[in-house]
């Protein structure tokens, strides 16, 4: 599972990059088209206002398909994992899986997509990185801002960083909320909580590694602290150890449970 999480993760990030190196270079374009420049200066004036504010529509125009694109991979990606976690938790039985839950996870899914995907808060960023050089009292040059904006969009990763920021969790999440779906249905208590460790896991995921948990304690870390943990929203089912956190729940039968660990047996019992 995780390489198939990985893979999907590298395969968005190339998207995104390809996404922003569009972005800068169509943004250029429009800048030496539309802003007016007289003796290599570009004033705070009404017709360059106008023209900065006009990026939002020229990128959304420009980028649409791209940005479809991604949409789209995501979802599918997504999809995909929702699938490899049915059958890797039921093998040949995945058909005991009411299609109504594969479908609910999807449609949550899609929505939280298209809640995150709009680039309009870079293009804020980026009109008000604009109209800042744009005002100084000498004005700018093209070549200034052309710097500027090569800093602000490629020098700080603008766009890859807007999709970092959620990309790389909203596959786990959703492998783990496509985990909790199918557990409940099987009716099983007990997790493995799965993902191993490296250099930059937290102490709360070290400590927690390859352990076998019940619901009850699962559901005791929303009230626990450590550093890491989402501060809005949390929910160990679907977050586990918090931001970037690669690891993930293996729903278990009783009988594993308490083979691997035989005092849940005498603590837990029988359902």
């Amino acid at each position: 599972m995780d390489k198939i999480i990985d893979l999907l993760i590298r395969g968005t990030r190339l998207k995104t990059g390809r996404l922003q190196k569009f972005l800068f270079d169509f943004l250029l374009d429009y800048l030496v088209d539309n802003l007016f420049v007289d003796d290599n200066v570009i004033e705070y004036s009404e017709s360059n206002i106008k023209a900065v504010a006009g990026i939002d529509n020229r990128l959304n125009n420009k980028l649409k398909k791209s940005i479809e694109e991604i949409d789209k991979g995501i979802k599918k990606g997504i999809e995909e994992v929702m699938n490899e976690t049915v059958s890797e938790t039921l093998g040949e039985s995945k058909s005991i899986i009411p299609e109504a839950i594969t479908n609910k996870v999807l449609s949550h899914a899609n929505k939280t997509v298209d809640s995150k995907i709009s680039l309009e808060a870079a293009y804020v960023e980026i009109k008000g990185a604009i109209l800042s050089e744009l005002s100084s009292y000498e004005g700018t040059s093209l070549k200034t801002l052309k710097s500027v904006l090569a800093e602000k969009i490629k020098g700080r990763n603008l766009i890859n960083k807007h999709f970092d920021r959620w990309t790389g969790d909203i596959y786990y999440q959703y492998q783990r909320a496509t985990a909790n779906e199918v557990r409940k249905k099987l009716g099983y208590r007990f997790a493995i909580y799965q993902g191993g460790l490296i250099a930059t896991s937290r102490h709360w995921c070290g400590v927690h590694n390859n352990t076998v948990l019940h619901e009850s304690e699962i559901e005791s870390w929303f009230n626990e602290e450590w550093q890491g943990k989402n501060e809005i929203n949390y929910n160990p089912f679907y977050d586990c150890g918090g931001y970037n956190c690669r690891h993930r729940w293996r729903w278990i039968t009783d009988e594993l449970a308490f083979f691997k660990n035989p005092k849940l047996e005498q603590k837990y019992g029988s359902p």
